[in-house]
């Protein structure tokens, strides 16, 4: 038999946690969710990213087992570290296949600008990295392109699944949508609600989406776009070295260190490099060439 309906009930009911054992926090600041209890749920305001490789499915019918491990595998380590990278660093909530879901999570009280930003960041290195790296170095291969979704909004945090193998589930509407706009969008797309749209803080960022109706509902759509296309690579910032630190001289960008002591090209501000304290003299030629 198949089914043993005693063992089923005994499963249940030894599963369950009642309403009363229930916690819902809702911390000031973001909790560790890897070390959520099991009768947890933090309430955490996050943007939610989802990754595609687009017809990936058609390319394994296609190639050798090994080319296709190849580049999940480049995939999946690249997507990760560019979410690791920003302002807000994200978290690999799981991959599925050739997808990834990635959030950017904070505190409901600490605000959302940061948080959205790094979405909206990482995306656009996503889609740089594919252009400019990954697909070079796996030339003998038919170029990859990925579709991107975001979304913001209040999800539950909570550890679920079997003892001792318990993992972050995220769970809400964003999640939801966010899936959605990716599977909307087309290859080398990134496609985001309006309320993601409305907090984009950099400006030439924002005007380079357009507006694209998902389900009758309005978002945003930025497409075959790389940092190339914007002013501020990467916000601006890049490690230099002496000649770079030279040349940005010349082109008036600032120069500052972060706290390894390296020189930064682009920084603006002591909060606008990442976290990092950061001091923007203006330097001399000479200063840069020391």
């Amino acid at each position: 038999m198949g089914w043993d309906e005693e063992k089923s009930k005994e499963r249940v009911k030894d599963n369950d946690v009642p309403p009363k054992d229930i916690e819902v926090i809702e911390p000031e600041k973001l909790p560790n969710l890897e070390a959520l209890k099991t009768n947890q749920m933090a309430m955490v305001e996050t943007a939610t990213l989802f990754v595609d490789i687009c017809h990936f499915t058609e390319r394994t019918e296609e190639q050798q087992k090994k080319s296709i491990f190849r580049i999940l595998n480049t995939f999946h380590q690249e997507m990760n570290a560019i979410a690791k990278e920003q302002e807000v660093p994200g978290f690999k909530v799981a991959i599925q296949g050739d997808r990834d879901h990635i959030v950017f999570c904070c505190a409901p009280k600490e605000g959302k600008k940061a948080v959205i930003n790094s979405a909206v960041e990482a995306a656009i290195s996503m889609l740089t990295s594919v252009e400019k790296v990954i697909n070079p170095f796996f030339s003998d291969y038919d170029p990859i392109k990925i579709a991107i979704g975001i979304d913001y909004g209040t999800i539950a945090a909570c550890k679920l699944g079997y003892r001792g193998e318990r993992e972050p589930i995220l769970i809400g509407n964003s999640t939801n949508n966010a899936s959605k706009l990716e599977d909307a969008a087309g290859e080398q797309e990134i496609i985001i609600s309006e309320t993601v749209y409305e907090v984009i803080e950099n400006e030439k960022i924002k005007k380079a989406f357009n507006p694209k109706y998902v389900n009758g509902k309005i978002c945003y759509s930025l497409q075959n776009k790389t940092w190339d296309d914007f002013e501020e690579k990467q916000k601006g910032y890049a490690l230099a070295d002496k000649t770079a630190i030279a040349a940005a001289l010349d082109q008036g960008l600032s120069v500052g260190r972060n706290d390894e002591g390296q020189y930064v090209v682009g920084v603006k501000n002591r909060e606008s490099f990442q976290g990092k304290r950061v001091y923007t003299p203006k330097p001399s030629r000479a200063w840069a060439s020391e």
